[in-house]
């Protein structure tokens, strides 16, 4: 599978062609060609309190929630559970080597995100029921096609510069296509504004030139 780019992504939400509850989003950075996660942002919508919780999970195990920082931990976010716990690894690559504690937040509907603070970010989805859909497939134990669902940065909604034929939510079997379109917002990073506004800038040039 392609690297995801600089800017952030959707890894996982219910947003899939209907309207949905929350989303998982992650932006990249990359160190000698590979990919690693270095901020994740959670968003969940109480339906009953109508109210939005949109938490940032930071590198060095900082928390942010709206404007400010969470300065102790457990911490209850309105339905939101954070804890720092003990990094158990599954697989040798779950977490960066050497960690010992990651970031935890279990959302109301059961989604657990667990960030080491330094590149990985691993979800359990054991307790959620739904369906959903991001860089991380749908999860129903099989991964096929259909975990191949384009997201919505389809014939260049939020990043031109790599564009994605439509209709969002339908499967491909172009992977590069796939990763490029749960492309979810540009943010101010110089690799993000290389890949979405220099490099339309250029050709643009090159273009006029000609």
């Amino acid at each position: 599978m392609p690297s995801p780019k600089y800017c952030q992504s959707t890894l996982v939400t219910d947003e899939c062609g209907e309207n949905g509850d929350w989303n998982v989003s992650a932006i990249f950075d990359h160190v000698e060609g590979k990919a690693f996660v270095k901020e994740v942002s959670v968003v969940f919508f109480n339906r009953v309190r109508r109210r939005t919780a949109r938490i940032r999970l930071e590198q060095g195990l900082k928390v942010k929630f709206g404007s400010k920082y969470v300065q102790s931990f457990p911490k209850q976010i309105g339905d939101n559970y954070l804890a720092i716990v003990p990094a158990l690894f599954a697989h040798p690559k779950d977490f960066s080597e050497g960690v010992t504690e990651v970031m935890s937040i279990t959302l109301p509907n059961g989604v657990n995100i667990q960030y080491d603070g330094v590149s990985a970010v691993k979800i359990n989805m054991d307790g959620f029921s739904g369906s959903v859909c991001g860089l991380c497939g749908n999860h129903d134990g099989v991964y096929d096609s259909k975990d191949l669902r384009k997201g919505y940065n389809v014939d260049g909604k939020v990043c031109n510069a790599l564009p994605v034929p439509a209709p969002s939510l339908a499967v491909t079997n172009n992977k590069e296509h796939f990763v490029n379109s749960w492309i979810q917002k540009r943010v101010l990073n110089r690799g993000c504004v290389n890949e979405c506004i220099a490099f339309l800038l250029w050709h643009g040039h090159k273009r006029i030139q000609k």
